[in-house]
């Protein structure tokens, strides 16, 4: 395959995180691992399961999870305002998550329930945004979310220096967690390195905060191991470190997209959150051509295509 250009690379990326994150999404949040083994073996092929699995929520297959449809708020913002524009992304995040919106679902009734699953960040943001806050974050949030929804902002400004003050910017909209800054930064600086330089990415040299370079030693230091043995090990769930440290192990194991992506999936625990960070890195692997063109047609968000066009466009000249 010719070699790809910044651009393409960029184009994976986004559309790489999306469409990985709707792959997994019908076993999201499964953390009875020897349940979900026994639900696999039905299904060699792990990705779009036609029936959902999730403990939690029930949407129907080709949907994205509350993190990619995160990156798809954060994707049309950037595109209809030509760059980071905090106040837009806000009254979006707003509007696709809040009253009248199909995140608009009473998560008291059984489990699951019928409906997309809304985040404590995104319950609290809604609630700081009501109250005319100036300060719209959750106080206290090391989640995943941040490192999941840094791609498009990633695709658009590599090779800005002002980036990780972009990206700390974006997650304290939701996030206000030093935590969730760090390790979305951490996440931001891989893809912007596989996405500038093109190839694998040597995690363990990424130039970061120290006590997240620290961490990646760990997820390399287990290269040698199964994946769904490290994240058991590391942590299944949603929180810091150990989700992003999850991502970062199943990234180090390589292949290309699908096995990569089928890699991620079968995880178990919060899938979906390490997937938007797996499939972002595997997409500048393989540029948007090299995404099945099958599980593209099962995605509900077709439109990530034309919109990471879009946004690859209104690069500037720091490439």
């Amino acid at each position: 395959m010719a070699s790809l250009t910044i651009g393409q690379r960029a184009m994976g990326a986004v559309i790489g995180a999306v469409v990985a994150d709707a792959a997994g999404m019908p076993i999201h949040w499964n953390y009875d691992v020897g349940k979900l083994n026994d639900l696999l073996k039905k299904y060699p092929q792990p990705e779009f399961i036609p029936e959902s699995y999730v403990p939690f929520y029930k949407i129907p297959t080709g949907r994205n999870s509350v993190y990619g449809d995160q990156i798809m708020v954060l994707l049309q913002s950037l595109v209809e305002s030509k760059g980071f524009n905090k106040e837009d992304y806000i009254k979006r995040m707003y509007s696709a998550f809040g009253p009248k919106s199909d995140y608009d679902v009473n998560q008291e009734q059984p489990k699951p329930i019928s409906g997309p699953w809304k985040n404590q960040s995104l319950k609290v943001f809604l609630k700081n945004v009501e109250a005319k806050s100036k300060a719209t974050g959750k106080v206290g949030d090391p989640q995943a979310d941040g490192f999941c929804k840094v791609v498009p902002l990633v695709a658009l400004y590599a090779g800005d220096p002002k980036l990780p003050q972009i990206v700390e910017e974006m997650v304290r909209v939701t996030q206000e967690d030093d935590l969730a800054v760090k390790y979305s930064v951490a996440a931001a600086k891989i893809l912007e390195a596989a996405i500038l330089k093109g190839g694998p990415v040597n995690l363990a040299e990424v130039q970061t905060d120290p006590e997240v370079v620290e961490q990646i030693k760990r997820p390399v230091a287990a290269t040698d191991k199964e994946h769904q043995a490290v994240v058991v090990e590391i942590g299944k769930t949603c929180g810091l470190p150990h989700s992003f440290l999850g991502a970062c192990h199943c990234i180090l194991k390589g292949g290309d997209y699908v096995s990569c992506i089928r890699t991620g999936i079968t995880g178990c625990g919060d899938n979906c959150s390490r997937l938007c960070l797996i499939g972002a890195y595997s997409g500048t692997q393989v540029g948007p051509k090299g995404i099945p063109k099958d599980w593209l047609e099962k995605i509900v968000n077709k439109n990530v295509v034309e919109l990471a066009e879009k946004l690859v466009a209104w690069r500037k000249g720091w490439d």
